[in-house]
């Protein structure tokens, strides 16, 4: 109940969507608005943040045992980088209790910042789970729509991504 609570503000301060319909292999599709992320206010309850993410974990295996993970990093600030040690926290959790429930992640409009982050990230991501990584640029829109386009349905990637969804229209 006390998950339950928090997670309209986890949203508010986290923007993510469980996105109608399923990738093209049946998987659920998952967009996470990391670019949007308000990372002073979620670094004051990170035990919060965490069980909320553990709920959308679990809602998205109601719909499929894996998922697609779109991360978008548009207006991601230098600022977010004082959020590393939680995402750690987030990414040991994943892979401690959710173990190859992803299939694939996507980071779309990735600043150079993100790049440059993912050099710290990726030994903390099993080897198995690193390989699932592809990150596009923001400058890269035709590559993030041919990798989006070969994992799902235009009718289920959202619009902002070239698709014909419009699953983004509550995150």
């Amino acid at each position: 109940a006390a998950t339950l609570a928090l997670e309209p503000r986890v949203d508010a301060l986290y923007p993510a969507v469980l996105l109608p319909g399923r990738a093209r292999n049946g998987d659920a599709v998952v967009v996470q608005c990391l670019g949007r992320c308000l990372v002073g206010p979620l670094l004051e309850d990170v035990e919060g943040v965490l069980r909320v993410s553990t709920l959308r974990i679990e809602r998205a295996m109601v719909v499929a045992d894996r998922r697609v993970l779109v991360l978008d990093c548009e207006q991601l600030a230098a600022s977010a980088l004082r959020g590393l040690p939680a995402f750690k926290k987030l990414i040991d959790l994943m892979q401690r209790h959710y173990p190859e429930t992803v299939s694939s992640i996507i980071v779309v409009n990735s600043p150079l910042l993100v790049w440059a982050a993912y050099k710290t990230v990726k030994p903390w991501l099993d080897p198995t789970t690193a390989a699932k990584v592809q990150l596009f640029s923001w400058r890269d829109a035709e590559g993030a729509f041919a990798a989006l386009s070969a994992l799902m349905e235009p009718g289920v990637a959202p619009s902002r991504y070239g698709g014909a969804g419009d699953g983004l229209a509550t995150a």
